[in-house]
């Protein structure tokens, strides 16, 4: 019976060890504590150390603060366009790069993979869910996506959101 207890905590510990790893991918510590730069920081790290991905950053000097909502958003879109290029782009490199200004909020994930035909892409049938989430997600926070690629030329992923003034909640880019 003891020894049942035992691994039964072993189980229980690892699995609350695997939803706070989830929980952490989702919304970062660092966004939750207003500091996108930093969020963003960690998931290069982090897709250099699962996938050998080398993730490069192109960030604003003195960027507008966006609410939190759109940072979540804007994070949530680096991190699933980045894992389309390392599912899909057969590359060791991508960049990923921010604007931001007083109407506007611009992500932007790149690589130099093969590329393929956007208007192929077909996520009802199953595969290439990615790309429907990124416009699904995009859709609901009020802005668009753009999907540029051409076979052999690589990807471009480009998020376009409106950035509304919100004195509360603010998170610094």
């Amino acid at each position: 019976v003891a020894g049942e207890v035992a691994i039964r905590l072993v189980h229980r510990r690892r699995a609350e060890e695997q939803v706070r790893a989830v929980m952490a991918r989702t919304r970062p510590p660092a966004l939750r504590d207003g500091d996108l730069a930093s969020a963003v920081g960690g998931l290069r790290l982090d897709m250099g150390a699962r996938y050998g991905l080398h993730v490069d950053v192109v960030w604003p000097e003195s960027p507008y603060p966006l609410p939190l909502a759109s940072a979540i958003t804007v994070y949530r879109f680096f991190q699933e366009a980045l894992l389309n290029v390392v599912k899909h782009a057969d590359v060791d490199d991508a960049t990923v790069s921010l604007q931001v200004d007083e109407q506007l909020v611009i992500a932007t994930v790149r690589d130099e993979g093969p590329g393929f035909d956007p208007n192929a892409v077909r996520p009802d049938r199953g595969r290439h869910v990615g790309l429907g989430l990124l416009r699904e997600r995009a859709r609901l926070a009020g802005g668009s996506l753009d999907v540029e690629s051409r076979r052999g030329e690589g990807t471009t992923l480009t998020l376009r959101l409106p950035r509304p003034a919100a004195p509360a909640g603010l998170v610094t880019p």
